[in-house]
């Protein structure tokens, strides 16, 4: 799933 990593990066982007 290619999608788990587009949130992953999301949350990343929005945690930092």
């Amino acid at each position: 799933k290619f999608i788990q990593r587009f949130v992953l990066n999301l949350l990343y982007c929005r945690s930092s």
